[in-house]
């Protein structure tokens, strides 16, 4: 997750661009953690250093409640569908 932290976090134009620069990149999936029709958070998956990498935030309030470790079970099955292809033998 430290690729995504800025220097200053009270910088929200760092922050700003630090998010175009993301969504912008096709290689990388993001998508908005929602937990009872609230943003509770995000979770992305990127290559930027070679090997594939899966970070996330969650806010504090939803902490303890399952919903990071039920996040990356979907977030995982999208990234595998979209990536991946079942070879038969």
């Amino acid at each position: 997750m430290a690729a995504f932290t800025a220097e200053d976090p009270a910088d929200w134009g760092a922050f700003d661009l630090r998010w175009e620069k993301i969504f912008a990149d096709p290689g990388i999936t993001v998508r908005t953690i929602l937990y009872q029709g609230q943003v509770a958070g995000s979770i992305v998956c990127h290559a930027w250093f070679g090997d594939p990498e899966i970070g996330y935030w969650l806010g504090v309030e939803y902490w303890g409640k399952g919903i990071a470790s039920r996040s990356l079970e979907m977030f995982l099955e999208l990234v595998l569908r979209a990536h991946c292809t079942p070879r038969w033998r």
